[in-house]
């Protein structure tokens, strides 16, 4: 059975993809902090609740596993899922 996240999203892709992956305790620390980062500043726009907390480290992982290890290029790619923060110039 899918696994949803915020608003029905169907993560079972992402756990899939993240299954046979491995993150350093540096890259561990990053992604908490670029999460930290985004949830604080998508504030200024929308309501964050532990939905849309979820949506956001999707999107946060989904980016590292782009390649994504910079932590504004991560942090832009994560905004990206919320329609407020989508029209800001690219990533």
């Amino acid at each position: 059975m899918p696994q949803e996240g915020a608003e029905g999203l169907d993560l079972s892709a992402l756990d899939s993809a993240l299954a046979d992956t491995v993150y350093s305790p540096e890259e561990v620390a990053l992604l908490e902090r670029v999460l930290e980062d985004v949830c604080r500043r998508a504030r200024t726009d929308v309501a964050i609740n532990h939905g849309l907390r979820t949506l956001l480290a999707a999107a946060i992982l989904e980016g590292a596993l782009l390649g994504y290890r910079d932590h504004d290029r991560l942090a832009a790619f994560a905004l990206r899922v919320l329609p407020p923060f989508r029209e800001r110039g690219p990533v």
